[in-house]
């Protein structure tokens, strides 16, 4: 393991997610992580957060809001999952975008299996999420999408793995030249996918770049 893959994983120094945190960040409990992190409620209106039926993503600042300076990147639970991997995990995303607007370098945090949340949405197939992070701060995202777990998967191996064909959509567009990254194995994200026999993930890269027929 580098040294820069050191310093981005959760050291076991920090501090532990208590269990109402924890709770919170499983269930969805708004009420809970409003108090505790000072996230804006939907009667403030100061930052609102809108994944629409039609799968755009708006984002409005009608004022400025201050709040203490945040530890959200050194709560982790034992396995190094932050509230941000938790809430992607669990389909949280609208808790989630509201997260990852308050600090977005949240999304850098690796786990114990230096796994971002990018790669954990990317596992379970939320690509709606993935969609409001873009619309959040696409450069932050495209930045997070080469970053590697332990097996040298970025989140577009994952999502191929899976056949997450919807992450495959918009990681896609997000960086087409994704798709040539190499693991450990060598293997790259169009490679697995047709190993795997994925055809939807592979009719979603092709969809991007027709160049890889």
């Amino acid at each position: 393991m580098s040294s820069s893959q050191k310093k981005e994983t959760v050291p076991d120094s920090l501090l532990v997610m208590d269990a109402e945190l924890f709770m919170a960040a499983v269930k969805g409990d708004s009420n809970v992580l409003i108090r505790r992190l000072g996230l804006p409620t939907d009667a403030q209106n100061e930052i609102q957060v809108t994944i629409e039926a039609s799968g755009s993503y708006s984002q409005q600042t009608e004022a400025e809001h201050h709040v203490a300076e945040s530890e959200l990147g050194s709560i982790a639970t034992g396995s190094g999952d932050t509230l941000l991997h938790l809430l992607i995990t669990g389909r949280q995303n609208e808790l989630a975008l509201k997260v990852f607007t308050k600090d977005v370098s949240l999304l850098k945090v690796r786990n114990k299996k230096l796994e971002t949340p990018l790669h954990d949405a990317a596992k379970v197939g939320n690509e709606e999420v993935i969609h409001g992070l873009i619309g959040v701060s696409p450069g932050e995202v495209k930045d997070v999408l080469g970053e590697t777990n332990e097996t040298g998967d970025i989140a577009l191996h994952v999502a191929a793995k899976h056949n997450s064909e919807g992450v495959v959509s918009e990681l896609m567009r997000l960086d087409p030249r994704a798709v040539y990254k190499k693991n450990k194995q060598s293997f790259s994200p169009l490679y697995i996918a047709i190993v795997e026999d994925h055809t939807s993930s592979v009719k979603a890269m092709l969809e991007v770049d027709i160049t890889l027929a």
